[in-house]
């Protein structure tokens, strides 16, 4: 894990950066003991579009664009958030998802995530020893948003409702056809990013405008409410 005095630095000058509406790319980086990732499910943050960092606001709500395919689904600003109450979780994550830190109030999704990066990818797996796609989605969902999802993919696509990218919102799932049919599945975050157990790096977050994914990107969903645990 970095430090404080090793994050504080790198991310007050991001957020420098961001503030002053500065919209060259930028090398971010990757949690401690990431893995190299395969060049289509880089967790850089690059758009591939050049149109970075454009926002407008709402009634005192920033909107983050879909710079996959021009829509704009929401994020809501945590207005009352104070810089000074931030910790190193969300500098690391805000740095890594190429977003301000106050879009990052679910600390405890982020810590989730953090504890994940990296776990190899198994199929059939259940644990931080190997876990595969649906799998991680599960404990997630279990962990951070009390769903029980089931086990694999298209049974997750099956217990969800459909909706426009533009409508996700932190914790709807992603949906790919990588090899014929419902096979691949990730929690989406914000900023055009989700997370997932990919085959070729193990838990990691990666975008949606990336080549590899928006070739195979099938739909956005939202899990049943009937899922919820408790329900």
């Amino acid at each position: 894990m970095l430090s404080v005095k090793k994050i504080l630095p790198v991310a007050i000058v991001v957020l420098g950066l961001t503030a002053s509406g500065c919209g060259a790319s930028k090398t971010l980086s990757s949690p401690a003991g990431s893995k190299p990732q395969a060049k289509e499910q880089s967790t850089t943050g690059t758009d591939g579009s050049g149109n970075k960092d454009l926002k407008k606001k709402n009634s005192g709500e920033e909107v983050q664009p879909d710079i996959r395919d021009g829509n704009v689904p929401s994020v809501k600003f945590n207005t009352t958030f104070s810089i000074d109450r931030a910790v190193p979780i969300q500098f690391r994550y805000a740095i890594l998802m190429d977003t301000e830190v106050e879009y990052l109030s679910n600390t405890a999704l982020y810590n989730f995530i953090d504890n994940w990066w990296g776990t190899p990818y198994r199929i059939g797996g259940l644990t931080q020893r190997g876990v595969d796609c649906s799998a991680f989605v599960q404990n997630l969902g279990a962990a951070i948003f009390d769903i029980a999802l089931p086990r694999t993919a298209k049974e997750q696509y099956d217990a969800s409702h459909r909706i426009s990218i533009s409508d996700a919102r932190e914790g709807d799932l992603v949906f790919f056809n990588t090899k014929g049919g419902i096979s691949h599945v990730g929690v989406y975050l914000q900023n055009n990013k989700f997370v997932h157990a990919a085959t070729s790096g193990g838990v990691m977050i990666s975008d949606l405008s990336e080549s590899y994914w928006s070739k195979r990107f099938v739909c956005a969903a939202r899990p049943d409410t009937s899922l919820a645990i408790g329900h």
